[in-house]
């Protein structure tokens, strides 16, 4: 008798789980968040004129405590430069599928409030989009326009914010992604 029970606790959980329906998000009414320097767990830009919002997708959102957002940020051991990763993915209907990715070195050149060109900085910096509908990549290099700027970097506390930039250019895609704006959190182990 108590294997029935479980079995029908376990379809009853299945049904209730299945006729969950995830709120559908319109791209044409999103609004860019806040620039904000608390740990919000925000990210957002205007990519080629239209407002992108993190709201899901391929990036591993259980392993991270931003629900849209990821952060990778792992020390380094000795003199060499720790690195810190930002991923954000955008998805909608079947019509979207997108990311944005940001990787900094943090070094003692890193000053919060100055902006890290990805052209000229002596700070390894880089800024991607990837279309997964498109199966297109774009990574900013040395001659890409476009810049990160840290409005904060608390290690201890685990936070991180900043303002970017970036004129993607590549044979498969050009994407320009202006106002972007990041206010997640991270673990500090």
């Amino acid at each position: 008798m108590s294997n029935i029970k479980l079995y029908f606790t376990i379809l009853i959980l299945l049904f209730i789980i299945q006729s969950c329906e995830k709120e559908e998000i319109n791209p044409d009414k999103l609004v860019l968040p806040e620039i904000t320097t608390s740990g919000k767990r925000t990210f957002g830009a205007i990519v080629n004129g239209k407002i992108w919002t993190a709201n899901g997708g391929s990036v591993c959102f259980l392993c991270s405590p931003n629900p849209y957002a990821r952060v990778d940020y792992t020390p380094s051991p000795n003199d060499r430069p720790s690195i810190m990763y930002l991923g954000a993915s955008n998805s909608y209907n079947e019509i979207l599928n997108e990311s944005i990715g940001l990787v900094f070195n943090i070094t003692d050149n890193l000053k919060v409030g100055e902006k890290i060109e990805l052209n000229k900085s002596n700070i390894f910096s880089r800024i991607s989009f990837y279309d997964e509908l498109n199966k297109c990549s774009v990574i900013s290099d040395d001659s890409t326009n476009g810049y990160i700027e840290i409005k904060r970097l608390d290690l201890e506390n685990g936070i991180v914010s900043g303002i970017f930039e970036a004129d993607l250019i590549d044979d498969c895609d050009t994407i320009y992604i202006k106002q972007g704006r990041f206010d997640l959190v991270f673990s500090t182990r």
